[in-house]
């Protein structure tokens, strides 16, 4: 099984810039597959949303230091 698709997501202190990158992967093969959940950040407190064949996007994202709104790039 391999991965298919990827979900790369940056996500952005404003306050004490703080920056890290997750990426999501949908693996699997011809005869099906499955997304990978989206996994906890170590700088940010961050909140998925499952959007089914298009896979975990994050819909909002906090710093854990500065506890502001974070910058969200992304699908």
């Amino acid at each position: 099984m391999g991965t298919i698709d990827s979900n790369r997501f940056k996500v952005t202190c404003p306050k004490c810039g703080a920056i890290e990158s997750v990426a999501v992967h949908e693996k699997g093969s011809a005869y099906g597959a499955s997304w990978q959940s989206g996994p906890e950040l170590k700088a940010f407190k961050v909140q998925w949303e499952d959007k089914g064949s298009s896979g975990p996007f994050v819909v909002s994202a906090q710093c854990r230091v500065c506890a502001i709104s974070a910058t969200i790039v992304g699908p």
